[in-house]
């Protein structure tokens, strides 16, 4: 907005494109809505709820001025600080790895819930035995992979070595429609973390070309639609009763996209933080080997989990 008010032809032409696409999005929507709500009266069923919530309605170049504003971008490109730094919630978080005094409190009040919740589970414990324990996103099957070789199956996941790219609209939505229908009990999430990492921004920060700087803010807007992607499913978990955890190191800057941060705003999110070496990490050198500390953020809605790690 400073841009176009100093009459920043660049900024002007942004401005509108993003409005524009707003528009059309607000305008696909109205008509998915009115075809949804059209088919629903036709089958007597009415629309399923996590149809709702489509991450895909997004693009690439829209998710940066639809998630942050330029001068946002800029600090945040040029700002190397713990990104827990000026959160009030940091003081929750024990730093012997384990979960805050008040987040256990939560979880205690929330273990207390009627006895209708308790009734959900069951119900959910009676589902078909196809349905899936572990989905991984972003990741190979590694957690799904050791699970299964303690009698816990079956187990899916999404990664691009598996031929899953998320990215592509069609897959994505494949990937959804796959988690929705098989309701597994733990959503794992580690979206590609390159593109939040203080030694990136740095990099962007000695763009010299217009073209350098277009594309990696390309490659930055769909690094934040992949951790949207992963928020929108752990809220369907949450919306289930069934849990999610969310990996990425613990100083990346992805902790303060407002996506992130309404989930870690909820009484029933746990964050720890958790140390890679401790599960015995290591790195190899001219001198030999030795294990590799690499803080790590883990955000969870299981308190077990939570504990755990």
């Amino acid at each position: 907005l400073e841009h176009a008010m100093a009459g920043d032809e660049h900024g002007r032409r942004r401005l509108a494109e993003a409005a524009e696409r707003k528009r059309r999005m607000e305008e696909v929507r109205s008509e998915k809505e009115e075809q949804e709500m059209e088919g629903g009266e036709a089958a007597g069923n009415p629309a399923d709820e996590d149809e709702d919530m489509d991450p895909f309605m997004e693009t690439r170049e829209g998710v940066l001025e639809d998630d942050m504003t330029p001068a946002e971008i800029e600090a945040m490109r040029n700002d190397d600080r713990d990104p827990f730094e000026d959160m009030a919630e940091v003081e929750e978080i024990e730093p012997d790895i384990e979960v805050g005094e008040q987040a256990m409190q939560a979880a205690a009040t929330a273990s207390q819930r009627p006895a209708a919740a308790d009734g959900e589970r069951e119900r959910e414990r009676e589902r078909a035995a196809d349905d899936v324990i572990i989905a991984e996103l972003f990741s190979p099957s590694r957690v799904g992979a050791m699970a299964e070789r303690q009698g816990m199956t079956p187990n899916i996941a999404f990664d691009i070595k598996d031929g899953w790219d998320l990215m592509d609209r069609k897959q994505g939505m494949q990937a959804q429609r796959i988690i929705h229908d098989h309701r597994p009990r733990l959503v794992i999430g580690s979206p590609p973390c390159t593109k939040f990492s203080a030694w990136q921004h740095m990099r962007a920060a000695r763009c010299t070309t217009q073209a350098a700087k277009e594309k990696y803010e390309t490659e930055y807007a769909e690094a934040i639609l992949q951790v949207h992607l992963c928020c929108t499913e752990y809220e369907k978990q949450i919306r289930r009763g069934e849990w999610f955890l969310h990996e990425h190191p613990y100083t990346a800057s992805s902790w303060r996209l407002e996506k992130v941060q309404q989930l870690l705003r909820r009484n029933d999110v746990y964050f720890v933080k958790g140390s890679m070496c401790e599960y015995g990490m290591t790195a190899h050198d001219d001198v030999g080997e030795a294990k590799v500390r690499k803080d790590t953020g883990w955000m969870t809605n299981c308190r077990e989990l939570a504990e755990a790690l």
